[in-house]
């Protein structure tokens, strides 16, 4: 690259140079860095290939069944018998509601395995769908751990998100589909006549769907594609948040149920079910604490959006993002969260605020990687797995990893990102909550950067917010 520029003449060609470099796991990256002396390993992510879009999972004799893996807990039990009750029942809807951290997915995969031993179709097929590519790819794993303990013959595996390839299914088998709202949504309306036949034949043989991050379900092109492909076959929903906002929003939910919906009652719930699991170690205790944010002047036009729409208007966000002392406030928390070895996950206000505060900490000399959506497949993949792994001490995103990330041993959550929806930030806080029984760990920090125009509930409240919904 520098030698690339040396041979230019002008300034124009130079810029024209620079504005052409391409970013990634290529040689002129690795100049630039080499010239920096930074390491590659922390900027660059080898190339990863997806998984297959069909593969068989067979069961396997498992020896050692008493680890936390395999054994469903009390309370997971109890929930798990009432799906399998409604999946033999008349009723054609139902939600699950379940503390972020207490395993909805684990206990839903159990009554998926009921469900493949009690149905008399040898061909039966069900349908899963999730918000991303990680609610997706941890289905699939948690489905492969629970099927090779308790399942009695080799069930067919498809991945249909990512953009993957449309396989052939064997309408022999009995079949799992994984799949994203967005690439249902996009085959329900696809000219292509692969895409479309495939998605057809989903529907035609589908007996159950289920919905993960199920307070999702009545935005208009998540219901369309739900209603679609589930026709007359059973639905079940799983949420820790049964509601999307208060009035007609939060009733959404509970009318596309129909007010149908299972949760932890009785002992579970003593004296609320967040405080049952924390003293069972299911969940962490929680220590919070805040960092003041930014002091705002807002107009009467912002305040009546946000008063209307419950969403920060952008431009107030992009204030936030610059605003510099808060970053600042912000950067110096993570690093001391860091030399306390805290493993963090941080919630920016947007894009380029969580690349702002990944280079930050960079110099800083402290191992963060930035997750957002436009994030390649490669990088989100590593990023992720080297944070589980404890090789990176915080990772930052914008608008990836509020939903089912799974990384127990994450014990400090920073939420610098403002917002006005209770879901939201109870998807947040609820990354860094699982407890030792889970995997996870005793304690958790959750730190809010409070801005001068939120008030939000903690764990507890926001566990209970949407009863009334449901009443």
């Amino acid at each position: 690259l520098s030698k690339e520029i040396l041979r230019l003449d002008t300034k124009d060609e130079i810029i024209n140079s620079l504005n052409n470099f391409s970013w990634g796991n290529n040689d002129k990256s690795k100049i630039f860095l080499k010239l920096f002396n930074l390491d590659n390993d922390l900027f660059i992510q080898a190339r990863r290939s997806k998984s297959p879009s069909k593969e068989n999972i067979s069961p396997v004799n498992q020896k050692n069944i008493e680890d936390w893996r395999f054994l469903l807990h009390e309370y997971q039990e109890s929930i798990r018998k009432e799906i399998t009750s409604f999946l033999i029942g008349s009723k054609k809807k139902l939600i699950v509601h379940m503390p972020t951290g207490a395993g909805k997915t684990r206990t839903m995969m159990e009554s998926l395995c009921d469900f493949y031993r009690m149905t008399p179709k040898d061909n039966l097929l069900t349908i899963w769908m999730a918000y991303s590519d990680e609610l997706c790819t941890q289905a699939v794993e948690s489905f492969e751990e629970r099927w090779q303990l308790r399942g009695a013959e080799q069930v067919q595996l498809i991945r249909f998100w990512g953009g993957r390839n449309i396989p052939e299914i064997d309408a022999s088998k009995p079949t799992l589909v994984i799949t994203s709202f967005d690439t249902c949504y996009s085959a329900l309306s696809s000219r292509n006549n692969d895409t479309f036949s495939f998605f057809a034949k989903l529907k035609r043989s589908n007996a159950l769907t289920v919905v993960d991050e199920a307070h999702q379900a009545p935005a208009p092109t998540y219901a369309e594609a739900i209603n679609s492909i589930t026709g007359q076959a059973k639905l079940v929903g799983l949420t820790a948040t049964p509601g999307r906002g208060g009035g007609e929003e939060g009733n959404k939910v509970s009318e596309f149920f129909d007010k149908n919906k299972i949760t932890l009652r009785g002992k579970f719930a003593d004296p609320t079910p967040i405080k049952y699991l924390q003293n069972q170690n299911i969940l962490s205790d929680v220590t919070y604490y805040q960092l003041e944010g930014s002091k705002l002047e807002i107009d009467q036009k912002h305040w009546e959006y946000i008063q209307k729409e419950l969403k920060i208007p952008d431009e107030i966000s992009q204030i936030i993002a610059e605003d510099t002392s808060r970053n600042i406030t912000i950067i110096q928390d993570i690093i001391e969260l860091v030399e306390k070895d805290k493993q963090i996950i941080v919630f920016a206000v947007s894009v380029l605020h969580a690349q702002l505060l990944t280079i930050c900490l960079k110099t800083q000399g402290i191992k963060a990687a930035c997750i957002e959506g436009a994030t390649p497949y490669s990088e989100r993949v590593d990023g992720i797995e080297s944070f589980k792994q404890g090789k990176l001490n915080v990772l930052i995103n914008f608008g990836v990893l509020t939903t089912g990330f799974d990384a127990p041993k994450t014990d400090a959550v920073v939420i610098a990102r403002p917002t006005l929806s209770v879901v939201l930030y109870s998807q947040m806080l609820g990354r860094g909550i699982r407890g030792p029984n889970m995997g996870g760990t005793k304690d958790c920090i959750i730190v809010n950067v409070k801005d001068n125009f939120l008030n939000l509930p903690g764990v507890d409240q926001a566990f209970t917010f949407f009863e009334n919904d449901w009443s």
